[in-house]
């Protein structure tokens, strides 16, 4: 049940970026693909402005002096991967990072 709800999700996103770009109106019935593809169009674009506001020098940042926190690039990067990781396994397919990998040795 859940592979399908994050399949819907997935094909939903890939699908729906228009929609999802805007608010859903107020009494409007929602389904759950179009609740997860509006919810992941909001984080998209926090994070797109987010990653346009930083500086590209100032993307080795890190918060706070702990060797185990992320850069800002480092957070971005993690985040993509988690998405790709995602979508990935319900297609039972490589993420591009496996599959580059594979490819190259």
């Amino acid at each position: 049940m859940i592979k399908l709800i994050v399949t819907a999700a997935c094909l939903t996103v890939a699908n729906a970026t228009s929609l999802a770009a805007q608010p859903i109106p107020v009494g409007m019935k929602v389904g759950l693909a179009l609740y997860l593809s509006a919810a992941y169009g909001g984080l998209k674009a926090e994070l797109i402005e987010a990653a346009q506001v930083m500086p590209e020098a100032d993307y080795g940042f890190k918060p706070g002096p702990a060797p185990e926190m992320r850069t800002y690039g480092q957070l971005f990067a993690h985040v993509a991967t988690g998405q790709f990781g995602t979508c990935a396994a319900i297609k039972e397919r490589q993420t591009p990072v496996k599959a580059r990998t594979s490819n190259a040795t």
